[in-house]
């Protein structure tokens, strides 16, 4: 905290997060676009600075990978749905 006070930043730490870990999110990010990964890099930013000590655990890096991937699993079914609403409207205008 005396780094925040005189103005100079203040850097996370990771404590236990492996090149394994790193390897697991780029498997399960494949298919993000470059803003899902922005997000993603942002949310986990945000988690690190969230806590006294500025520490990223293995625990809560992928407690957000996990997020960030449910997130854009719910909305691709809400693309789906939103498709299959809109194909199905169409249908009934068509048949009218």
């Amino acid at each position: 905290v005396e780094a925040a006070a005189s103005g100079a930043s203040t850097r996370i730490k990771l404590d236990g997060i492996t090149e394994e870990h790193f390897e697991e999110a780029a498997k399960r990010t494949a298919g993000f676009s470059g803003r899902e990964i922005a997000k993603l890099g942002i949310a986990w930013q945000s988690a690190g600075y969230g806590n006294n000590e500025a520490r990223m655990t293995p625990d809560l890096y992928m407690m957000v990978l996990d997020a960030q991937v449910g997130q854009k699993q719910l909305k691709s079914e809400w693309r789906v749905a939103a498709e299959g609403t809109a194909s199905h409207r169409q249908e009934a205008v068509a048949s009218t």
